[in-house]
């Protein structure tokens, strides 16, 4: 069964204006956490690229910088899509990162 509005009545009741705005809303929210993903996926391939350039070390605080960033954006952008083992792993990827930058810097003032 399917519901049929007719222009007039859409217009009396401004039926099209709230769909139209809500879908403008999804639209703009998905644009969004796209280019969070994007900016997340680079800073995990800067990562990457750099440590294996040998520009930046494997252990150094901008390099886990970088992991931890780009991790924690790809994981809110997968939570907006709801892809959970996703976010499951870029979760566990930014708190390696933060275990060893924590773990270090204990390490370095002994």
């Amino acid at each position: 069964m399917s519901l049929k509005i007719s222009n007039k009545s859409c217009q009396e009741h401004g039926i099209c204006d709230r769909v139209l705005e809500t879908k403008i809303r999804a639209m703009n929210n998905q644009l969004w956490f796209d280019a969070i993903g994007w900016a997340g996926a680079a800073a995990l391939l800067v990562a990457y690229a750099m440590v294996s350039a040998k520009r930046l070390e494997g252990d150094s605080t901008a390099y886990q910088v970088l992991n931890i960033s780009g991790s924690l954006l790809l994981a809110a952008n997968t939570i907006f899509y709801g892809s959970y083992p996703s976010t499951f792993v870029n979760l566990i990827w930014a708190c390696i990162a933060v275990f060893f930058i924590t773990t270090r810097k204990r390490v370095a003032s002994r």
